[in-house]
């Protein structure tokens, strides 16, 4: 369990992505943004490498990253078979190069009437035992919120949508704040709402935070989609915000499907997020089948972003990691 070993001796050095509150620009921390390299084939390993989480039956996509109090990883995804409901699952792993240590379990499943049937697209905030899933329901799409406070065995959840029109959301927490990023089904971009109650009651700002770069040269020249959200407390006590989403340029793969990749903006201001590096790179090298649903964890000097991919007939969960 190498990563386990590093995190635990930057993090007694002091070191970490936030340190300077640099790494060529005011608004990028120096480590965590990317860029990040998919896991190579470890034979010494139970994990297939870069999977870390798989279902013979169904596919697994939008993953959800936490961090355990023991250095593992907590992860909740949509799970779907096929001609099925998409339903929000949870899984637990020791370590990345580890097998579950707690096998995939329904988290999440429709009950209510405006949820048409199906949830999907979790995204969560842990406070000890504390767990607030915001998901992804309905026709057309809106947002739901369910609460946890027996660490996420139980939920209780919103008897209406916290946001309509809206799909793909990632929270995160700033300053005592609630942020969710998502998209609109009918409007470019990415957004951004705000609550003050734990997410209970949601004000959207009124444009994008995130919208498509305009040069020609940039991976999200046509389409921005799908953010993963993080946040960390900088060294003076400044929140520092990063969102991890999904870009796609006029790039084709083999099948002329267009190749989605993962980039990355981050800022200590919601409204004035900066893209990584050149602004026209994506952190992970795009490859065929495209990587999707970005989400991470960021650490002192170390960074892990999962995230999906598909390979055969199912979509897994695969990670790639920073430095």
């Amino acid at each position: 369990m190498r990563w386990l070993c590093i995190v635990g001796v930057l993090a007694g050095c002091g070191l970490g992505p936030f340190a300077g509150e640099g790494g060529g620009g005011d608004n990028l921390p120096t480590l965590g943004a990317g860029p990040y390299g998919k896991l190579g084939l470890d034979l010494t390993t139970p994990a297939d490498e870069p999977f870390v989480l798989a279902e013979a039956t169904a596919d697994l996509f939008d993953p959800v990253a936490r961090l355990r109090d023991d250095g593992g990883v907590r992860l909740w995804v949509t799970r779907q078979r096929v001609d099925e409901a998409a339903e929000i699952w949870s899984a637990e792993l020791p370590a990345i190069t580890e097998l579950p240590d707690v096998g995939l379990a329904p988290a999440l499943v429709a009950e209510l009437a405006w949820e048409a049937g199906e949830v999907r697209a979790p995204t969560v905030l842990v406070d000890r035992d504390r767990v607030t899933l915001f998901y992804q329901a309905g026709d057309p799409p809106a947002i739901g919120r369910a609460v946890s406070t027996d660490g996420g065995a139980n939920f209780n959840r919103d008897a209406a949508p916290v946001l309509e029109g809206a799909m793909n959301p990632s929270a995160v927490s700033v300053d005592g704040r609630v942020v969710v990023f998502f998209e609109r089904p009918d409007e470019p971009g990415i957004f951004a709402a705000e609550s003050d109650d734990g997410g209970a009651t949601l004000i959207a700002r009124p444009g994008p935070v995130i919208a498509i770069n305009p040069d020609s040269d940039a991976f999200d020249l046509r389409f921005v989609s799908n953010p993963g959200a993080v946040a960390s407390v900088t060294a003076t006590g400044r929140t520092h915000v990063g969102v991890f989403y999904e870009g796609r340029s006029d790039e084709l793969d083999d099948d002329d499907i267009p190749l989605v990749s993962i980039g990355y903006v981050g800022g200590f201001e919601i409204g004035a997020l900066a893209r990584f590096g050149s602004g026209t790179d994506p952190v992970l090298e795009p490859e065929v089948p495209s990587e999707r649903g970005p989400s991470a964890i960021v650490l002192p000097d170390l960074g892990m972003l999962f995230f999906s991919e598909r390979r055969g007939a199912r979509i897994r969960v695969a990670v790639a990691v920073h430095p």
